[in-house]
Formats: C-alpha cells, structure tokens, sequence
C-alpha cells in the first residue's frame, strides 16, 4: 500500500517507543502523509483494571424502560438510541401487545440519539 510504517515488538522498551512515536510524528508533519506503528502480539503486558465498580442499582435499564412506557401517553413519540435501548423498547413494546408506531429509533456516529422534528407533525 505504500504506506511508511514503524515497528514496535516484545524487546522495544519505553525508550524505543517513545522514540518510534517522536519519528512517525515528525514523518507525518514533514510529509503530510499517514503512517502506521505495527505492534507485534505480545509487546505489552496483560493490563489488569485496579479501579473495577461493583456498584449494583434496584432499577435496571429495562425496568425504567418499562416504568416510563406505563407512564406516559400511548400518543407520545418515544425516541431511542439504536443498541440495547432500543432493543428492549422493541421487547417491551411487543411483550406488552402495543404496536410501534410511536418510536423512532436513531443512532449517530457517536452513539447520540437526534431527532429531525420538520417529519413530525404536533398536530
């Protein structure tokens, strides 16, 4: 591909990294083009999470899900993030014998739900 690439494997320390980092920025600057660092399997060291939250919560997300739908007006546009949200709104719409006219669903680059409203009427 053409593409200038730099090396960093099991016997490359901090130094070397760091070094191979500086170079490869310094090329893409220069030369305004891309490069790749390739780190070889095995370079780093299995890193072990110190600060893991075992925090648990009464209400799960499905729960709230489920208190909000038995809230809210039948009429009301429900609007959802694509991925687990939405998934149990779907569920829960169906186990609950309720069509899906109401919800949008809509995901973003980034995960953000937008919601164009000039396709929806407040009549």
């Amino acid at each position: 591909m053409g593409i200038k690439y730099y090396l960093l494997n099991k016997d490359s320390n901090n130094s070397t990294a760091k070094v191979i980092v500086g170079e490869a920025a310094k090329y893409m600057e220069s030369n305004n083009e891309p490069v790749a660092i390739v780190v070889s399997k095995g370079t780093f060291e299995k890193y072990i999470r110190k600060d893991i939250r075992t925090e648990s919560y009464e209400l799960t997300r499905e729960k709230a899900i489920d208190v909000l739908l038995n809230n809210i007006d039948e009429n009301y546009l429900v609007v959802s993030t694509t991925g687990k949200t939405s998934r149990e709104l779907f569920e829960l719409r169906e186990i609950n014998g309720r069509n899906h006219n109401q919800d949008f669903f809509s995901c973003r680059f980034d995960g953000t739900c937008i919601l164009n409203w000039s396709w929806y009427s407040h009549e």
